[in-house]
């Protein structure tokens, strides 16, 4: 078989590295890289107590304010399809979810402003949000007096 039309014959490979993110394992072998999931389906809770911009590689994760003092921010990323963010009331603080610019959030019938927020400062309240395109949040579902502007 000739392989000269899939072959190159420029430099050699270079190895990079390979970053786990949340919910996921790296691991490197001779000659192998195994990629897999983690924590058995359970989810990732991550307490904040200051402003946050939250990351790509966060989707998925539950976000709570377990031991804050004062309101707690949390700016979206780039809405991209997929992209699944749930945050929660723990401390009787208000928990703020801010999407980007030409970005809307849906709460059932109601749309923000773009740019817009929803926001809860009821213990126990809980959203979580899914971008279905680069320009909307959608409301999965939601617990308690959320507001949104």
């Amino acid at each position: 078989m000739d392989n000269s039309s899939w072959a190159s014959t420029g430099s050699a490979p270079v190895a990079a590295t390979l970053t786990a993110g949340a919910g996921v394992s790296v691991t490197n072998g001779a000659g192998t890289i195994t990629i897999a999931a983690t924590g058995g389906g359970t989810k990732v809770v991550t307490a904040k107590t200051t402003n946050y911009s939250v990351l790509t590689g966060d989707s998925g994760v539950v976000f709570d304010n377990t031991g804050a003092g004062a309101e707690v921010d949390f700016t979206l990323p780039t809405a991209a399809a997929g992209l699944t963010y749930t945050f929660y009331v723990d401390a009787a603080q208000i928990v703020k979810v801010i999407a980007g610019a030409s970005t809307t959030i849906r709460l059932g019938g109601t749309v923000s402003a773009s740019a817009g927020n929803v926001q809860c400062a009821v213990t126990g309240g809980n959203v979580t949000l899914i971008a279905i395109s680069s320009t909307q949040w959608v409301a999965l579902d939601y617990t308690g007096a959320w507001t949104i502007t």
